[in-house]
């Protein structure tokens, strides 16, 4: 299970991610997981991860390959 500040700088790194989009991130299943969206300046889901395991989570490069794979996904 993720501490608190784990999840606190979890969900920084990836809302910060997405400027200039609006990203939404959230902790789920006792802490264990995380989900985020990306959202559009009009508030419409650009794209959506349902999913983020914990031994992803805290490993940084795992963790900036799903923000990546997110990244290129919006761009194309």
């Amino acid at each position: 299970m993720l501490t608190d500040e784990e999840i606190a700088s979890v969900k920084a790194t990836v809302e910060g991610a997405f400027t200039p989009f609006r990203c939404v991130a959230e902790a789920w299943d006792s802490k264990e997981k995380l989900r985020f969206k990306v959202l559009d300046h009009y508030g419409y889901g650009i794209i959506e991860v349902p999913e983020v395991a914990e031994s992803t989570i805290r490993n940084e490069t795992l963790l900036q390959s799903v923000i990546d794979n997110a990244r290129t996904l919006i761009q194309g």
